[in-house]
């Protein structure tokens, strides 16, 4: 083989100009505005400053930062950055401080199970579970041990004081629910233990009838174990993580569901969706800052650029310029804030509420149905008979609100991706969608008062801008967001703002699938057991009130599973629509082609190029979200693509099990002489009562 050194000079002339020219070509072509935003953490990594490496904040021993910072940033129209930390490329928050966001937060299983003993051993030994295995076997000082647990809300005894909270370093503002959570584990535990080994408290309430309570509680304690599994790194790290540090109430809610991501843009966290937008944006590996895309009309632009708040504004002269046109960004915003920024429904509380009360009654409804006192006879069983009730109600609630939030998320992400397509074929998206809401109608005052104007705009809180208003007029009178996406730049932006939209949320999403196995085998396992109370009634009795209980908790947790699923596969089932859409432009694109003989060549040629990244666009949705070949479909239980096979397959297994142990009940009942006539409802034969 001939060396380099062996060719003649031009030879080696020619080879080291081509490899000039090809590197010169390359980066030429890695400069280009399609090549930065596809490829956006390789575009915004030359954005970063060096001055912006992040360096740990951490003493030589591994001890986070102490105390707060003050002068960290509250103004809710400043902007979340991205920063560079180490290799990686993180999104900070400019509200909480030290908090940042990885691009893609990985499983822990390291927090999973030191939380799951944490959760499962009760109050107090709790306390001191985790003093001791943050501090030996996870190597924490003894002050983070401390912040770790008041971060658990792990106490040794109630708080009743500001000192007594300081000291057990509880998170301000959660004493109240620290409180209760100590009181409701010590209240279980102690009324289980007092139903087997007190015959007063046993003739009442046999232990069986704490198993839905156990089952729920397990369930709480495997979910809160898959939140520390997912959190970031900038809050779990062993090195620096923020729960080892103190904490304010508005930082300890960015990581519950039912406070931050069920409600996005509440007033506690104003940079919380900005922050995932820019996260999910890294994680998509999409740079939007210099893509745009043309809405159809001014006031199209216009109702996209008020929903946006000012993420990813365009400069006023671009604005005049090109009224019809809005950035990615602005267009991300814009949906993110509509779609994915709702809260959950305000009827869906009360729904809860009920249910939970539901749950709480069935017990003492059934002692009542057989003639047994619903709430015990003695002081020590009516004590536990109430906590029954109190405990039934307070964790069928929490894991509810998980449940529900499983539901919510999936249909949030479905209506973004579903505005998203509309855009792009007639009649589009309704401006309406994007129109705020109308500002609740002014009371009228109860009496006169004297009152001095200080400004015009002393009520301008109370008052709807005059773009408010022609933007919700245009909507009602029909005006739409539509995208051409034959036009290049609309096409590449709708499709990377596409590739975002789904990212968006994915560390809370992949969360939430956890709970989906949780409470899938909650609901296997209370089926499980009613059916094996009727199969095992020979050798171990139970009441009316256990086999009650167990199987509503079975139907309302599998209905909730049910349709968690079916919520997610309503996301995969808009796959095969958009790319048969994008199919016929394609159609339409390619007859334009074969109708332009004679035709100018530049035209032929620009339908050529267009037709070709139609197919690119209908290629990578394919890739990506198809259910059967695409590399990231909506997933639920974690890994398992959402989908009718999946639905079909939780309501068909449970409903199997349930109805065969109704059949047995009905053939016990029936055929053997069995009934709920025993000793407190007891299920037992007749010869033998």
């Amino acid at each position: 083989m001939t060396s380099q050194s062996d060719l003649p000079g031009a030879q080696r002339n020619n080879r080291w100009r081509d490899v000039v020219t090809s590197t010169n070509f390359v980066n030429r072509l890695n400069k280009r505005k399609s090549f930065k935003a596809v490829f956006g953490q390789r575009s915004m990594r030359g954005k970063v400053d060096l001055d912006d490496v992040v360096r740990d904040e951490t003493g030589a021993a591994g001890e986070a930062p102490s105390g707060h910072d003050e002068k960290r940033v509250k103004d809710e129209d400043s902007d979340v950055v991205v920063r560079r930390r180490g290799r990686n490329l993180v999104v900070y928050s400019c509200q909480a401080r030290n908090y940042f966001l990885e691009p893609r937060v990985e499983f822990k299983p390291s927090q999973f199970l030191r939380t799951a003993v944490y959760e499962l051993v009760p109050c107090p030994l709790s306390y001191f579970v985790v003093l001791f295995a943050e501090t030996a076997v996870f190597g924490h000082s003894l002050r983070e041990a401390r912040q770790a647990a008041g971060c658990r809300q792990k106490l040794p005894m109630p708080v009743f004081n500001g000192a007594a909270a300081k000291f057990f370093c509880v998170v301000p503002g959660t004493e109240f629910f620290v409180n209760m959570a100590f009181v409701n584990e010590v209240s279980l535990f102690t009324c289980f233990l007092a139903s087997i080994y007190s015959p007063e408290v046993r003739k009442y309430i046999e232990p069986m009838e704490w198993a839905t309570v156990i089952i729920l509680l397990v369930c709480r304690s495997l979910v809160i174990s898959s939140k520390y599994s997912l959190l970031p790194e900038s809050w779990v790290s062993d090195r620096g993580g923020k729960m080892y540090s103190p904490l304010t109430g508005e930082e300890f809610g960015r990581t519950l569901v039912g406070i931050a991501w069920s409600d996005p843009k509440a007033e506690t966290h104003t940079d919380f969706l900005r922050q995932e937008m820019a996260r999910a944006c890294l994680e998509a590996d999409v740079d939007l800052s210099e893509v745009e895309i043309d809405v159809g009309s001014a006031v199209a632009a216009r109702a996209l650029r008020l929903s946006a708040r000012g993420v990813g504004a365009r400069g006023d002269e671009e604005v005049q310029k090109t009224p019809s046109i809005v950035s990615g960004k602005e267009l991300l915003a814009a949906i993110t804030d509509t779609h994915i920024g709702a809260p959950l429904p305000g009827a869906l509380f009360p729904i809860i509420m009920v249910l939970a009360l539901v749950n709480a009654s069935v017990a003492p409804a059934c002692r009542a149905a057989v003639g047994a006192p619903a709430f015990g006879g003695s002081p020590a069983s009516k004590a536990c008979a109430a906590f029954h009730f109190w405990l039934s109600f307070m964790l069928f609630l929490n894991n509810m609100v998980f449940t529900s939030s499983m539901a919510w998320n999936f249909h949030r992400q479905g209506s973004a991706i579903k505005a998203l397509n509309a855009m792009m074929h007639y009649p589009g998206e309704s401006v309406a969608t994007f129109a705020p809401p109308p500002p609740p109608p002014k009371k009228a005052p109860k009496k006169k008062s004297v009152r001095v104007a200080v400004s015009n705009d002393a009520d301008a809180s109370d008052e709807e801008s005059s773009e408010s208003r022609e933007i919700r007029a245009a909507g009602e009178a029909g005006e739409t967001v539509l995208v051409d996406l034959k036009c290049p730049d609309s096409c590449l932006c709708w499709s990377l703002v596409r590739r975002v939209i789904r990212k968006i949320g994915s560390p809370w999403t992949r969360r939430l699938n956890l709970f989906s196995i949780i409470f899938l085998l909650c609901a296997f396992t209370s089926a499980m057991i009613f059916l094996l109370l009727f199969y095992g009634a020979e050798r171990k009795t139970h009441r009316l009130a256990t086999s009650a209980s167990l199987f509503y908790l079975a139907c309302v947790i599998s209905f909730m599973v049910a349709v968690t699923v079916l919520e997610g596969s309503l996301v995969n089932d808009q796959v095969p629509k958009i790319r048969v859409r994008l199919k016929r432009e394609m159609l339409a694109m390619s007859a334009a082609i074969a109708q332009s003989q004679g035709e100018a060549p530049e035209v032929e040629r620009q339908l050529r190029a267009s037709h070709r990244l139609l197919k690119s666009a209908e290629a990578h949705i394919m890739a990506e979200e198809d259910v059967a070949v695409g590399s990231e479909p909506v997933q639920v239980f974690y890994e398992v693509p959402a989908t009718p096979a999946a639905v079909t397959f939780v309501i068909s297994t449970l409903v199997s099990i349930l109805l065969i142990a109704v059949q047995r009940t009905f053939t016990m009942i029936e055929s053997e002489g069995w009934a709920y006539d025993g000793d407190m409802g007891e299920f037992a034969r007749a010869d033998d009562m």
